[in-house]
């Protein structure tokens, strides 16, 4: 019992302390490992559904779907004023791109329903888009002109019919977004339980040991 009582209090700290600091340090190591498959898994399907929605996009962009098609109803019904894709059914803040020759073309995004040129640097992420009909991430800098902050995108490149690469792009902020904010209440909430578990664990050692 004495060996027992040694191995769990080292430093000649009391056996309600050591008791209490391994019961934490065990309901620690599980919401750390509870926490982060939550945030994996919630990512994960995010973005799978994120990219079902960029496909859908992109087959409507080079035509291989019907104006409309596998529309969802946050997008618009009409495309923007001076689109050069024909983004029926494209949303807000949706990038398009158009390349030839391996030149960029045209590059826009699509804001309150018209495209605005993108910048060089987005233009060049846009030319390192493999052709290969999957899913991409890229940094796209912020809608905001005055602002150098960057923001990542999923981008699909496929050829249409003519010959010319179509790149459409949509943004991942709402993953982010939605990511974030459940790492921030999984703090929160763990972080209480931690609390609690530690006056839950401290009172029943010390019950337990008569102290």
């Amino acid at each position: 019992m004495s060996r027992l009582r040694d191995a769990l209090s080292p430093g000649g700290w009391p056996l309600h302390r050591s008791l209490t600091a391994i019961v934490l340090a065990v309901t620690a190591a599980s919401l750390i490992v509870i926490a982060v498959l939550s945030v994996i898994g919630l990512r994960t399907y995010l973005d799978r559904q994120l990219d079902q929605q960029l496909t859908g996009v992109v087959d409507r962009a080079i035509g291989n779907r019907p104006p409309g098609g596998g529309q969802s109803g946050n997008t618009t019904t009409t495309p923007p004023t001076g689109s050069p894709l024909g983004f029926i059914g494209a949303g807000e803040d949706t990038l398009g791109a158009l390349i030839e020759n391996g030149v960029v073309t045209r590059a826009d995004r699509i804001q309150e329903r018209t495209y605005t040129s993108v910048d060089a640097g987005t233009q060049q992420a846009i030319l390192g888009v493999r052709v290969d009909g999957h899913a991409h991430t890229i940094s796209v800098r912020s809608a905001d002109s005055t602002s150098s902050s960057r923001s990542p995108y999923r981008v699909m490149a496929q050829v249409r019919a003519d010959g010319k690469v179509v790149v459409v792009g949509l943004p991942r902020s709402g993953v982010d977004a939605a990511v974030g904010q459940l790492a921030l209440i999984i703090t929160v909430v763990s972080l209480a339980g931690l609390l609690l578990a530690g006056i839950a664990g401290t009172a029943i050692v010390r019950r337990t040991s008569g102290r």
